[in-house]
């Protein structure tokens, strides 16, 4: 089952990647769609690499790298509501 769940997420994460890719290619921020590609590629790259005995390792690399991804875009949607916030207030 721990297989499986690892599957299920690693799929999940990639899928939102694909979207947040998808939305800041839309909005013309080309740099954020480029590193949510290039998230995607390395992940699958982490993940579907032959070597047994390093797979655990892979999947923390793997994971911090999604996480870091997922912190980054919060961190930059939560400056662009203070943004927002500030200049509403300002009116």
């Amino acid at each position: 089952m721990h297989d499986v769940g690892y599957v299920v997420v690693t799929l999940s994460w990639t899928a939102a990647c694909l979207v947040f890719r998808r939305r800041f290619a839309a909005l013309g921020q080309l740099g954020w769609a480029r590193a949510c590609a290039a998230i995607v590629v390395a992940v699958l790259v982490l993940s579907g690499w032959l070597d047994l005995d390093s797979f655990s390792i892979r999947i923390v690399i793997s994971t911090a790298v999604q996480f870091g991804l997922v912190a980054a875009v919060a961190a930059r949607l939560r400056r662009g509501l203070l943004d927002a916030t500030s200049t509403s207030g300002a009116q």
